[in-house]
């Protein structure tokens, strides 16, 4: 049966404020649905980090945080990182003690999965031209708006804000900006095969 893409968008999601007071989370989407943070295989939020402070644990979760906007020292695993909303996705162990000193407004992109069931990927893209976008026959693909653009797909044109976010289904689309170029994200989350068990997992 065909699936049509399912837009998300930024104005939908419900903030949920951190237990140490210290930012807020919007759920973008959690596989299973309806999961919760201590059953999910993976999870795909917007975060935005108010004061620095330490990261909740979550043992057994890869964990990759990209950049919305300003600036951000995390250390993590003995080491220290700068980032900026230029930089490549941080990947990471969620069970290791992790604290952020934030600059300026932050938010941050934070994918999470299960390290025996799933894997994650996330590519920071550049539109310029129409793009075909092809779903995965299992697993699930998400494109992040970070500029406005449309999809294109079986069923007519949906059009993404900044943050919007695009679940595909099984049909086929493209992806084109409104304007001259747009900015997005692509996540493609894949369950674990048996050749990925040999991956070393993030320290």
């Amino acid at each position: 049966m065909s699936v049509e893409a399912t837009r998300l968008p930024a104005a939908a999601r419900r903030a949920s404020p951190w237990r140490n007071g210290g930012g807020l989370t919007y759920e973008v989407a959690i596989h299973p649905p309806h999961a919760g943070l201590d059953d999910f295989d993976w999870r795909v939020s917007v975060a935005h980090i108010a004061r620095g402070g330490p990261f909740s644990l979550y043992p057994g979760i890869e964990r990759q945080l990209l950049l919305l906007e300003g600036c951000l020292h995390l250390t993590v695993g003995g080491g220290c990182h700068r980032l900026s909303a230029d930089s490549p996705p941080l990947v990471f162990d969620g069970g290791a003690a992790a604290s952020a000193a934030p600059q300026g407004r932050v938010h941050d992109l934070n994918v999470m999965t299960r390290v025996d069931r799933y894997r994650a990927r996330i590519r920071r893209c550049r539109l310029r031209d129409p793009q075909p976008v092809a779903p995965r026959d299992e697993g699930a693909v998400l494109l992040f708006a970070l500029e406005p653009c449309e999809w294109v797909g079986g069923e007519g044109v949906l059009t993404l804000e900044p943050w919007d976010a695009l679940r595909l289904g099984t049909v086929p689309g493209e992806l084109r900006p409104v304007h001259a170029t747009a900015r997005f994200c692509e996540i493609r989350l894949g369950p674990v095969r048996p050749e990925d068990c040999s991956r070393p997992q993030p320290r």
